[in-house]
């Protein structure tokens, strides 16, 4: 008997697309069901009915964790779809001296916004790689928490903040994970929410020259940010970046002007009244763990380590680079030659591949993205489109070699 398997399927729309969406949805399951194999990512083969090309934008899939088998077919999957449009790019903020919102222009703000789904984050979860669960354990924890808000669950039994922690060291994905994450997220649950925001969170702008405006500025900073939340059709997700500059000063304790005390015991109290919208999640990264304090730990719901990509993350990585390349005709390869798990009969480009992944060991993911760009440059072609594959890998294994070689004069 089949085994059905649950997959998410995330449906871009163009901006005049006029059809129902039912009528699209309704059109795209029947090629869906068609599927030979379901695989994770970007999904063209809509492209074949007229109607669908014209709406459409972009299909991504995604299978449920859950699912180990190897191959699932189209008709044996239950797909959940989810149609949206990208909203427009403009932002909005704070600045720190002053009480009003307005468009950001380039100043130095308290905190800025921008509608969401954005254009900014198309495709950045997909190109999100981690070894353990940690994307499907964070849409699962939401899930849940807005679950509990949905059917009122009472807090005074089950205490939970909507809080969510990323820590680790610089370099990981921690800032991209939670915006590619509301990002996904305000697409998932827009039948709910309607409306989404980033609202992003200036640490380093909350501290003023004034004695006594730090506290102020914070307040008044949160003020504007549950004005946003005071629409209950809209979902507002609060990113807190590099979060330890606040809680590194309150754990300092005696040693610092007590202004500086006085914004981060604000910051903890106005994090502690945003429980009161349900509509409201704070997504937090931290590069020093150490800098963090019991009282900040113990408001996140979810603390997850991200840690520098081990060797098959880093595979993953060098892997969605060169397809992007080869999408371009930057490159001449063939995308069916890199597969996305080595293995022993694996075509000649993977085990190179593979291979050039060992030589990334102690490289960030931000810093691992660079290589295919500085690749391109230093190799016999920097002009031109089409670099054969085989000048390229040389190119590539050239680089990484003289960074290792730069690492280990730096280490002497």
């Amino acid at each position: 008997m089949a085994r059905w398997v649950r997959a998410g399927v995330q449906v871009c729309l163009v901006d005049k697309c006029s059809a129902p969406h039912e009528v699209i949805e309704s059109k795209l399951r029947l090629v869906l069901a068609q599927i030979p194999i379901i695989q994770d990512g970007q999904f063209r083969a809509f492209q074949s009915d007229a109607m669908l090309a014209g709406c459409i934008e972009r299909v991504d899939l995604e299978r449920a964790t859950s699912c180990h088998a190897t191959n699932v077919y189209g008709w044996n999957a239950l797909f959940r779809i989810y149609l949206f449009s990208m909203q427009k790019a403009e932002r909005f903020g704070m600045l720190s001296n002053r009480n009003t919102v307005l468009q950001c222009k380039g100043e130095e703000h308290a905190f800025e916004g921008c509608a969401l789904p954005s254009a900014a984050a198309r495709g950045l979860w997909e190109q999100l790689f981690f070894d353990h669960d940690a994307k499907q354990r964070l849409i699962e924890y939401t899930a849940s928490a807005m679950l509990f808000v949905k059917h009122d669950v009472d807090p005074m039994v089950i205490n939970w903040n909507r809080m969510v922690l990323l820590y680790g060291p610089p370099g990981t994905g921690k800032t991209s994970f939670v915006k590619a994450a509301a990002q996904k997220l305000s697409v998932r649950m827009r039948a709910d929410y309607p409306r989404s925001y980033l609202l992003e969170v200036n640490a380093h702008s909350l501290f003023s020259k004034w004695f006594s405006e730090s506290g102020k500025l914070v307040a008044r900073m949160f003020g504007h940010i549950l004005d946003v939340a005071d629409d209950p059709d809209c979902l507002v997700f609060v990113l807190i970046d590099e979060v330890e500059s606040l809680t590194s000063i309150r754990r300092a304790g005696g040693n610092e002007p007590s202004d500086a005390l006085r914004v981060v015991n604000a910051m903890l109290t106005q994090l502690d009244n945003l429980k009161a919208y349900p509509n409201v999640l704070v997504l937090c990264t931290s590069n020093l763990t150490g800098a963090l304090d019991d009282a900040f730990l113990d408001r996140a719901d979810l603390k997850q380590y991200i840690g520098p990509p081990t060797r098959r993350t880093r595979y993953m990585i060098l892997r969605s680079c060169v397809l992007e390349l080869a999408r371009t005709q930057i490159l001449a390869c063939t995308p069916d030659a890199f597969d996305a798990t080595p293995t022993d009969t694996s075509p000649d480009p993977t085990k190179q591949l593979w291979a050039l992944s060992e030589l990334c060991d102690g490289m960030s993911g931000r810093r691992l993205r660079k290589v295919p760009l500085l690749a391109h440059a230093a190799s016999e072609h920097p002009h031109s489109m089409m670099v054969p594959w085989s000048a390229f890998f040389e190119s590539l294994l050239r680089i990484l070699k003289e960074d290792q070689s730069d690492k280990s004069t730096a280490d002497l």
